[in-house]
């Protein structure tokens, strides 16, 4: 949500916007924005004054106890189509196969309706069901009518404590992961970004991979899968209701959980996630399935380093370095504002043996990655990571243009996203599962108000004290002399005595 900051799944890259504050003002103000005074001060501080009556109201949180899951609730009396999220902390199992068929069960037979009632009643409330699976958690959103707000509790309830894991259609959902999987997986974007994090973060959680095999998945059993909810439920668990008045959402939470929870077991303790760097060569012919369209023509290229956690002081400058960076494609349709500004838009896209470019930075519970991607013609691979190490030695100096351009660029994505509620309760869920608490717009806005370039700057430079991730897809015989994270280190040292 923040500066096109990718936490945990890596679909989505930054993209900086052209800096049109004025046009991000409330509804409700808009035949109002000419009506302040003073020249360039009053300007600045009636858009300020509009940017604090656009961000939505900060939530109410119940934590969570052994008897209860997380609870955030906030209000909306315009909202006419509420919002029920309901998030699933992930990050404690390293049984990556049980997490995605888990986040796969959601909504099947239970023990008082089947998968297909189930279907037929939220398709004749009109209810949509959004899932977002993460690496650290999984989420399922559904919107509703006031009205049928109660049937939509009792069905996710029912979910979570009565799913009955039926043979014939775990086996189903297993063949439609096994088809997700190889889709991902043929895009080189996807594919790199797994291969960091299973790299970055080996031994851990964090480094084991999002697509298992399909012989992990069917490995899988009921069992497992009943296992893992005892797991979780209630305190691993965060529900949030957008657009809902506050008594209701607390009214209908408090019979989410229906019986008691089993004590037959103690509960798996999160372990601590580490950033360890290293590399990871992937040949092209190697691959199942092969990569799409023309992209096993290129080298594709993942270049790593530690980043902060989603609690660490220098998250808002790991975002601000992301939206910095920008970046894109060779090809990009639609007009400016789409990070045609960005240095790496402008220094590394401008070459015409480079495909790709961009940046993004992934915050988990302990610790995170910055990840530099892109793609280039074979032969220019080691002159295009020595371009991209290049560009981060450059962050020592920030004109000011260009920080103002990336503040504005940050508030404009952060007051898209506020538009959907979808993501607001997504957003807001992974928060308290993974920080225990949570960051508002205002607070997001507060600490632009006192970001740096300084401070933007030193982040960049901890940034390059760690240990190198490098990951390179591509042909087999270019692969063979390319550079490992040792070297680029190396190179690094001998490059900063240039800058």
């Amino acid at each position: 949500m923040l500066g096109g900051v990718t936490p945990g799944c890596g679909s989505v890259q930054p993209r900086a916007i052209w800096p049109h504050i004025a046009e991000i003002w409330s509804r409700d103000n808009v035949g109002r924005r000419h009506a302040s005074g003073g020249g360039e001060q009053g300007a600045a501080a009636e858009i300020s004054r509009q940017q604090r009556n656009y961000v939505r109201s900060r939530p109410q949180v119940w934590p969570a106890a052994s008897n209860r899951p997380w609870l955030a609730t906030v209000e909306n009396t315009d909202s006419l189509l509420p919002c029920i999220a309901v998030s699933v902390d992930t990050s404690w199992s390293s049984d990556r196969a049980v997490c995605r068929l888990a986040d796969r069960m959601a909504l099947k037979s239970t023990q008082k309706r089947t998968a297909s009632e189930i279907g037929l009643a939220l398709h004749k409330i009109g209810a949509s069901l959004v899932t977002m699976p993460f690496r650290d958690c999984n989420t399922q959103i559904i919107h509703a009518l006031h009205s049928d707000t109660k049937l939509v509790f009792d069905i996710l309830s029912e979910s979570f404590q009565n799913t009955t894991f039926k043979e014939e259609e775990l086996l189903k959902e297993i063949r439609v992961l096994e088809i997700e999987r190889d889709s991902a997986l043929s895009h080189p974007e996807t594919l790199v970004s797994e291969l960091a994090h299973t790299t970055a973060f080996a031994g851990s959680v964090l480094g084991m991979s999002q697509y298992p095999t399909s012989a992990e998945l069917r490995a899988v059993t009921p069992r497992h899968l009943a296992n893992f909810v005892q797991q979780t439920i209630p305190d691993r668990v965060a529900i949030t209701t957008v657009g809902l008045q506050c008594s209701e959402a607390v009214r209908r939470s408090k019979a989410f959980f229906k019986k008691p929870i089993s004590k037959t077991a103690d509960k798996c303790p999160s372990a601590t996630q580490k950033y360890m760097g290293g590399d990871k060569t992937l040949p092209i012919e190697d691959m199942k399935p092969m990569l799409a369209g023309n992209k096993a023509h290129l080298v594709h290229v993942g270049l790593g380093f530690e980043g902060v956690s989603m609690k660490d002081s220098d998250f808002i400058a790991a975002c601000a370095l992301v939206t910095l960076l920008g970046g894109g494609s060779s090809f990009s349709e639609g007009g400016p504002g789409k990070g045609l500004l960005t240095r790496l838009y402008t220094n590394v896209l401008c070459h015409d043996w480079v495909e790709s470019a961009y940046s993004a930075h992934f915050s988990f519970r302990d610790t995170g990655m910055f990840l530099l991607q892109g793609s280039c013609s074979p032969t220019y691979t080691p002159r295009f990571l020595l371009v991209l190490l290049s560009e981060l030695l450059k962050l020592k100096d920030i004109e000011d243009e260009e920080f103002k351009r990336m503040i504005n660029a940050i508030k404009h994505m952060m007051f898209s996203a506020n538009e959907s509620d979808s993501v607001h309760a997504c957003d807001l869920n992974r928060q308290l599962l993974m920080r225990s608490s949570y960051m508002s717009q205002s607070d997001v806005l507060d600490f632009l108000s006192t970001l740096t370039k300084e401070s933007v700057v030193k982040f960049a430079t901890k940034l390059l004290e760690s240990k190198p991730t490098l990951v390179l897809v591509g042909p087999r015989d270019i692969l063979r002399n390319m550079p490992n994270a040792n070297d680029l280190h190396n190179a690094l040292l001998s490059l900063r005595k240039n800058y």
